[in-house]
Formats: C-alpha cells, sequence, structure tokens
C-alpha cells in the first residue's frame, strides 16, 4: 500500500502515484496512472518516480542545499579574512610616527607622505566602492529572493530590515568593526577564491593591472574560471585595452553564456568602442536574465542618451532608479538627458541629487556647471566646474566647459588656454575644438577660426555649433554667399536654429537683399520677439531701406532688453546719424545721437568705431574743437585715412572761423 495518499491535481482522479522529476516537463508534476495512461509524461519514463521515493530525493536536494550555503559561507568567510588583512594593512600603514619615518630613505619617506597628504581622497574613494559593492550584493541576494519565491518561507522583510540594520552599524561603527576583524586569521593565497577577492579588492582601488596579476594566477589555475575571466576583460577595458577586454568576455561567456557581468563588462567595452546600438543588444541579453540588474539599466540609459533618445534614457534611469534611488551613475545619466533636453532647471535638481550623496562625481558636477551656462549663470558655472578640475585637473569635459563659459565672460586669453589643454588631452575632442574656433572668431581671427571649425566637422560633418562658427566667421571675411550656404545647411537640422536664420539675414542685407533679411529676421523673431540679434538685423534693414523711425523704435526695444548692448548702441547713433539734410538738423536728432555715442563710450571709452562717430556729429554741429579731440583719439587706435582727412577739414574750419 502507498505510504502517502496524495490527491490527483485532475478532478475525478484517482489518488497521484507518480510524480515526474524532468526539468523540461510543463505537465502537472504530481499525477496518477489515469494521467499517464492519457499520454502525459511518456517522452521521458526515466524521469518518473513513485511518491515513495519523492522522500529520498528531497533528503538529497536538503544535502545539496548545506553543501550550497556551505560553500556560499566559505566565500563569505574569505571575504571576511580578506577584510582583515586589508583593515591591519590600513592601520600598519597610516599609524605613522616621526620616528618610524626617519628609518626612512627618501624615496619612501616621499611615497609615505604622498599617501598621508591623500588619505581624504583614499578614505572616500575605499567608502564609496565598498558600499556601492555591498549595495550591489545585497540587490543581487534580493532579487535571488524573489526569483525563487524564498519569501515564502523565510520573512524576506524581516531579513531586509536586518541587512539595513547591518549597513547602519557599518557605516557608523567602523572601529568596532576593525577590532573583530583584526582577530581574523590571514587568507591562505594559493586558495582560487582568495586571490580572485583580492583580485576584486584591487580592481576596486583602480589598481588594475596588479588586480590581473591576481586573477591570472587564478587562471594559470583554471583557464575556464568565467570570474577571473570577466574581472580581467573588466580590468583591461579599464586600462583601454578594448580588443583584448573582448576577447576575455568572449571567452568567459563560450564556457557560461549566461554569465550576467560578462555580458555587461561586453557591454560596457562596445560602449568605449563607439558601437553603442550593439552594446545595448548584451544588456538587453544581461535584462532577460536579470531584469533588475541595475548597472546594466543604467548603462542602457546612458548609450540611450548617447544616441540622442533622451525621452527613453530618462525612462531607464528612472527603472534604475526606483530599485536603488541612491545609483549616482543613474543620477547623473537622468541630468545628462535633461540637459539635452534643454531642461536645465530640472538637469541641476537631479546632479544635485547625485552630488549629495558623491560630492566628487566628476559627471555630475560637470552636467549642473554645463547647465548652469546654459543658463547664462556664467560664474556659477565656472564654481561648479571648478570643483570638477579640483578632483581632475584634466578631465577633458570639465576644461571644455571651464572655456566655453570664459568664452562667455570674453575672457578670451583663459579660455583659449584651456581649450588647448583640454585638446592636448584629447585632440579628437568635438567640443573643444569648436570651442576653439569660436575664442577664434571672438578674435576676429576668422581665417584660423574656420580652420579649427573644419577639423571638428571632420569628426562630424554635422555639427550644428561648429557649422555655425564657420558660418560666423565667412561673415567675417564678408563671404556672405558662403555664409549663408553654411546657414542652410544648419537650418536644414534644425529648421528653429535661431542663429542661423539671423546669419541668413545679415547676408541677404549685405547683398543689398533688404526685404528679404527682414522676412528672415522676423522668422527668428517668430521663436524669440526678443532675440537681440534679430531685432538689430531688422532695425540695420529697415534703416537701410529709409524707414528711419521704424527702426528706431526696434533698436530702442532690443535696447529696452539689453540696456548697455555696444553693437545696439552704435546703430542707434548712426541711424540718427545717417538722416541727413534740413529734416534731420530741424529735429536736433545730431544732439541724440551724441549721446548715444556717449553712453556707448562711458561703457567702453577706447572703442574707435564710437570715437569717430561722435567726431562726425560734432563736425556736423560745426563743433570743431571738440570733433578735433575725438577724431584724434580714434585716429591714436586706428590710423584711418578718411578719420585723417576729417580732422584736418576741422582744423581747416577752425582756422578759418578764427580768422573771421
Amino acid at each position: 500500500m502507498q505510504k502517502h495518499q496524495i490527491k490527483c491535481p485532475i478532478e475525478g482522479n484517482q489518488f497521484a502515484q507518480l510524480v515526474c522529476l524532468n526539468k523540461n516537463c510543463k505537465a502537472n508534476r504530481i499525477y496518477c496512472l489515469q494521467c499517464l495512461q492519457q499520454g502525459d509524461h511518456t517522452s521521458h519514463p526515466k524521469d518518473q518516480k513513485s511518491i515513495d521515493k519523492l522522500e529520498e530525493y528531497f533528503c538529497k536536494i536538503e544535502q545539496d542545499c548545506k553543501e550550497l550555503i556551505k560553500e556560499v559561507g566559505l566565500m563569505i568567510m574569505e571575504i571576511d579574512e580578506l577584510s582583515a588583512q586589508f583593515f591591519q594593512g590600513l592601520k600598519n600603514k597610516f599609524q605613522i610616527s616621526i620616528e618610524s619615518l626617519m628609518q626612512l630613505d627618501q624615496e619612501q619617506m616621499n611615497e609615505v607622505l604622498e599617501q598621508i597628504v591623500k588619505f581624504d581622497e583614499i578614505k572616500h574613494d575605499i567608502l564609496n566602492q565598498v558600499r556601492y559593492c555591498q549595495k550591489n550584493m545585497i540587490l543581487l541576494l534580493q532579487e535571488k529572493i524573489e526569483l525563487l519565491k524564498l519569501q515564502e518561507f523565510n520573512q524576506c522583510k524581516i531579513i531586509k530590515q536586518e541587512q539595513l540594520v547591518i549597513s547602519d552599524c557599518e557605516k557608523n561603527n567602523y572601529d568596532a568593526v576593525i577590532e573583530l576583524l583584526d582577530s581574523k586569521q590571514f587568507i591562505n593565497q594559493n586558495y582560487q577564491q582568495s586571490l580572485l577577492i583580492k583580485g576584486l579588492f584591487l580592481r576596486l582601488i583602480g589598481n588594475y593591472k596588479d588586480a590581473i596579476i591576481q586573477v591570472d594566477k587564478v587562471l594559470s589555475i583554471d583557464p575556464k574560471n568565467v570570474e577571473a575571466l570577466c574581472s580581467k576583460a573588466y580590468c583591461l577595458a579599464m586600462l583601454g585595452s578594448y580588443n583584448d577586454s573582448v576577447i576575455q568576455a568572449d571567452k568567459a561567456l563560450s564556457n557560461f553564456e549566461g554569465h550576467v557581468e560578462s555580458l555587461y563588462v561586453k557591454a560596457k567595452v562596445l560602449g568605449f568602442l563607439g558601437e553603442y546600438k550593439k552594446a545595448i543588444k548584451y544588456i538587453d541579453n544581461v535584462l532577460s536574465i536579470s531584469s533588475k540588474h541595475v548597472e546594466s539599466i543604467c548603462l542602457k540609459a546612458y548609450y540611450l542618451g548617447i544616441l540622442g533618445d533622451y525621452n527613453n534614457s530618462i525612462i531607464q534611469a528612472e527603472k534604475a532608479l526606483s530599485l536603488y534611488p541612491e545609483h549616482v551613475e543613474s543620477l547623473s545619466t537622468k541630468s545628462r538627458s535633461l540637459r539635452m533636453l534643454e531642461k536645465y532647471e530640472e538637469a541641476i535638481q537631479w546632479a544635485d541629487q547625485a552630488i549629495s550623496i558623491n560630492s566628487k562625481h566628476i559627471e555630475s558636477l560637470c552636467s549642473k556647471a554645463q547647465s548652469l551656462m546654459m543658463l547664462s549663470y556664467y560664474d556659477d558655472a565656472l564654481i561648479w566646474v571648478e570643483k570638477a578640475l579640483i578632483i581632475n585637473p584634466y578631465h577633458v569635459k570639465s576644461l571644455y566647459i571651464k572655456s566655453k563659459s570664459l568664452l562667455k565672460v570674453h575672457k578670451y586669453q583663459e579660455a583659449f588656454q584651456l581649450a588647448e589643454k583640454a585638446l592636448s588631452q584629447n585632440s579628437l575632442h568635438i567640443d573643444s575644438l569648436s570651442t576653439k574656433a569660436c575664442i577664434l572668431r571672438a578674435l576676429k581671427d576668422y581665417q584660423e577660426a574656420i580652420i579649427w571649425a573644419d577639423q571638428a566637422l571632420f569628426i562630424d560633418s554635422k555639427h550644428i555649433e561648429s557649422l555655425f562658427t564657420k558660418a560666423q566667421s565667412l561673415l567675417g571675411l564678408k563671404k556672405y554667399n558662403e555664409a549663408i550656404k553654411i546657414a542652410d545647411k544648419i537650418l536644414s537640422l534644425n529648421s528653429k536654429h535661431i542663429e542661423s536664420m539671423c546669419i541668413k539675414a545679415e547676408g541677404l542685407m549685405h547683398f543689398s537683399n533688404y526685404k528679404e533679411a527682414i522676412k528672415w529676421a522676423d522668422k527668428a523673431l517668430h521663436i524669440n520677439q526678443n532675440h537681440i540679434e534679430s531685432l538689430c538685423i531688422k532695425a540695420q534693414s529697415l534703416g537701410l531701406l529709409g524707414y528711419y523711425n521704424d527702426a528706431l523704435k526696434l533698436v530702442d526695444l532690443a535696447l529696452s532688453i539689453s540696456p548697455n548692448d555696444l553693437d545696439l548702441l552704435f546703430l542707434k547713433g548712426i541711424l540718427f546719424y545717417l538722416i541727413l539734410g534740413n529734416s534731420l538738423r530741424s529735429l536736433g536728432q545730431f544732439n541724440e545721437a551724441l549721446q548715444v555715442f556717449d553712453q556707448a563710450l562711458e561703457i567702453k571709452p577706447n572703442d574707435e568705431a564710437f570715437l569717430c562717430n561722435k567726431g562726425y556729429c560734432l563736425q556736423e554741429l560745426s563743433n570743431y574743437q571738440e570733433a578735433i579731440f575725438y577724431f584724434s583719439q580714434a585716429i591714436q587706435l586706428v590710423a584711418n585715412s578718411e578719420w585723417i582727412q576729417r580732422k584736418e577739414e576741422c582744423e581747416e574750419k577752425l582756422k578759418k572761423s578764427k580768422l573771421n
């Protein structure tokens, strides 16, 4: 008689007598003879067992489970033991006295003092990276608990609370933990797992070469060790040996095609190689195996952002943050995508969250600085980018942001030096190339500006900022037709690029096509009614068509937005001056022109254009003595033949008036 009587899941059938242990079977695992007669499980008879044998099978599984727990426990114990070695080493290294320092030679003394000076940096680096690994381990365990439905048997919520308590203790009671671990024995250096863990620690502190030495020892014992191959792939990638890294990752995947970390490392390396779409396919493989792998979700978000898919990038970053709200890389990636969508204030908020967790996270510092720069808060941008450069003085993106911010506040020489420094680190950094071109254009070195803009365009022929700088430089060289062609190219890429509309309008104005110029200025003003350059070009075109009053109204509107804009003040003065004849004199507008030029000269006292134009007005008003003074001031700056002639005319008039 059957020892255990269990009902068959099929209603109306007999008591179940058999159990199926086939891994791929989809039918009911427990069944009766009637089910068997109906064809269930006939394809795998060897996997059918009597229910009475099930207890024996459970005992075997229980024993295997104990072995699994024991093996994982040994791994954790090895981490504990290596931690003890690590802590003892830290204490020995940083408990220094003057007496012990005096026993060292000069080179050793310098090395010790160098590390003492950098202790805060070392401390923060170790804490951040160990906390990062701790978070990943917690996430991995939580994922396995959910996947295996262990919470139904072991009160998952209680365990999670205990983990949080342990985490808090680790953050606040390091001395007690160190005392406990100091009592442990050193690890067996020849044991594979110990070597792997040592390699992991070396990797965490950025010592990739020594980490590779440790994993190579493992691979000399076991050439197919997946963890070692994966770790080596990661270290090679961090050292810039991308092709070798791919080879090691592929070796790991040939031994275990579903190894999550190896798939992740390969995706990361493909990203370094610029193969973002291919990298995303590998990330999707990871997520099909481990849907809550935060690093992979974050990496996908980052690559989508690089590919310009900013909205989906934000969705992926938010998915990662729903699993791990303090994941700095995901916070930073979300900030970057918001910035690229021109949501600068939101971008700053998310960058601030990342910085509050890790005050030395360079990408977040950069994202905040760049967003501030785009909001025209250049001084604030310089403060935040300087924080990034204190951490890494050669960080190319930070150098670029500082250079661009200095350009915006007209500190051209400093900006130029920083652009050069960035390009010395990465000669193909397109934003630095473009910024250098912008600086040269601002310095009116138009030919050189075009050369550097072309270098950027060689890397990316659709780089709008470089195209725009080239178009502006062509305008400066009076190559209006070429400038218009470049503006048209930009508008084919971005139909709402206001600055290109202005370039086209200005080019058309110089071709005396004033009505068409006004049309393009109006297109720009339709997008932004307060756009200064568009108002200025429209005013110039109206003035050249003889609509002086309309032109003056536009200039006054622009000056109400930007009262100290020298170009607008100059234009206003010229508009007054250009209205020649009795009508002008009767209106007394030369005096108004003089007031405008005086206002401009208060801002920029040595501007030759304002000096000579004040001279013109004074000459028209027969105030020859003062006119001579202003022409003389202008000529000292630029020996212009027309101004010299005007000065001589005034001197002649003055002589005649004295004779009379």
